[in-house]
């Protein structure tokens, strides 16, 4: 009966450590589980996060290309507006200084004309009185 007992005894203790075998293991398996599961997710994250940056990167460059776009279209307008406003500076200058010398050669038919009509004059009168 005590080594019936004894064997019964022993059975139980068996079965109770299995089943703590079985719940250790069970609880590895459980954790383990979740520690796969938060990888996973860190490298989801990871992974979104990593598009992010790129997108963010794309727009960075697309607005700067835009600034840089913006930039030269406003240096061309200027420079085009520079050349223009130089242009129209020097047909300025052209058109007085054509002015100016058809104003000098006004003044000079004028005066010749005077002294024309000065000597035609002298030479009426010289006549006039010859001829008295």
């Amino acid at each position: 009966a005590q080594r019936e007992s004894e064997q019964e005894h022993r059975k139980r203790e068996r079965a109770r450590a299995q089943r703590e075998s079985a719940s250790r293991n069970k609880e590895r398996e459980r954790e383990g589980a979740q520690t796969e599961r938060a990888g996973a997710q860190r490298v989801r994250v990871s992974r979104s996060t990593e598009r992010e940056s790129e997108q963010e990167n794309r727009e960075r460059e697309q607005e700067h290309r835009e600034r840089e776009r913006a930039r030269r279209s406003t240096e061309r307008k200027s420079k085009q507006e520079h050349r223009e406003s130089v242009q129209a500076h020097r047909e300025r200058e052209r058109a007085g200084a054509q002015r100016e010398s058809a104003s000098r050669n006004t003044e000079r038919e004028s005066r010749s004309t005077e002294r024309e009509s000065e000597q035609e004059h002298r030479e009426s009168e010289q006549e006039h009185r010859e001829r008295e």
